[in-house]
């Protein structure tokens, strides 16, 4: 019983400490996001300028495309953070649940103790 309660433990410290990271990486795409539209943003202020010029092509790609692929990324980063925090509470919940169900079903030793020898029927 012992092991088992063991490597419960051990997965629900992992299941807080992954859900924290997790929860860390969705923070850091919502972050980039909204770095990369505010960036969108200044571009079509500055786009509005008088005398402004188009930024050459980077690798075929404009400017504005790359901002698009920015704020895009840091979506799918904070997407796949959010399942990776769904899977670390269900990690949690299922240790705890478990950690739960095995406190419960321990046998008292008090009861064993005090226990009666079962009665022989010769």
């Amino acid at each position: 019983m012992k092991p088992i309660k063991t490597i419960l433990w051990i997965q629900f410290a992992l299941g807080l400490v992954g859900g924290y990271v997790a929860f860390a990486y969705i923070h850091w795409g919502a972050m980039s996001a909204a770095w990369a539209y505010n960036l969108q943003v200044e571009y079509e202020k500055m786009k509005q300028s008088p005398g402004f010029h188009d930024p050459p092509p980077i690798r075929d790609q404009s400017f504005a495309r790359i901002l698009d692929d920015m704020q895009a990324y840091g979506h799918a980063r904070a997407d796949v953070a959010f399942y990776w925090l769904l899977t670390c509470g269900a990690l949690v919940v299922l240790a705890a649940v478990m950690l739960w169900f095995l406190r419960r079903a321990a046998p008292s030793k008090s009861l064993q103790a005090t226990a009666a020898a079962p009665a022989s029927c010769d």
